[in-house]
């Protein structure tokens, strides 16, 4: 196949750094296909997109159903408290809040913008104990975003009563994601009241509001 190199020289016979991007659009012109740069205006159109070509989208606004983690469910609190992670059901370390990962089916590869967003409530009681009025450092629930096994995003979290959110993006290979939503709670104190005075269990920590925002975009 014919093809066609340039270079331009100037004075002193330097070669002008034009040299190297001339070269390569000469070989990609013959080889493969037209550069960005040597494209028609309006040379896609709505006509010419299928569905899922650039860009896919991801979304859940109550994640899981109802927006509350169901991992640790704990009904054995008063009747005005959320079923919640406490004392007597907490597993400890990194918890998801559903049973099963999500999975974002069909990524074509490329880059995938993430963001999880809930409100959270951890008591305070388990950093400060029945010894209320000692000092204590407040309890946490961190957070973090695992895609095929790896964290790709993490933070501290709450504390006591709060919103918080993350988000990161990342580039993937094509291929179905899975993904899990966790978090952790800090240990409760030595001297924590699992259980108030109706012998009713203590809330330790609870997610609601939880939703999930995933967009991959493939070109």
């Amino acid at each position: 196949m014919k093809k066609w190199t340039h270079y331009d020289q100037t004075t002193g016979l330097s070669v002008s750094p034009k040299l190297i991007n001339g070269e390569l659009r000469a070989q990609q012109s013959s080889a493969t296909t037209l550069d960005r740069a040597q494209m028609p205006d309006a040379w896609v159109d709505q006509d010419d997109l299928k569905d899922k070509a650039i860009h896919e989208i991801w979304a859940d606004s109550a994640f899981p159903s109802g927006g509350e983690q169901t991992t640790e469910v704990d009904t054995g609190v008063a009747a005005n408290a959320w079923n919640s992670s406490t004392i007597q059901v907490q597993a400890g370390g990194w918890r998801s809040i559903t049973a099963s990962a999500l999975t974002l089916s069909g990524f074509k590869g490329g880059n995938l913008f993430c963001e999880w967003s809930c409100n959270a409530y951890v008591n305070n009681i388990f950093a400060r104990g029945v010894n209320d009025g000692k000092p204590g450092s407040p309890n946490y629930m961190r957070l973090r975003i695992v895609i095929n096994g790896i964290t790709v995003c993490e933070r501290r979290g709450t504390s006591t009563h709060q919103t918080t959110r993350l988000t990161t993006a990342l580039n993937f290979p094509p291929g179905d994601l899975s993904v899990e939503l966790q978090y952790k709670l800090t240990a409760p104190s030595e001297d924590a009241a699992a259980e108030d005075n109706a012998n009713a269990h203590v809330p330790y920590g609870h997610i609601w509001n939880s939703r999930y925002l995933f967009i991959g975009r493939y070109r």
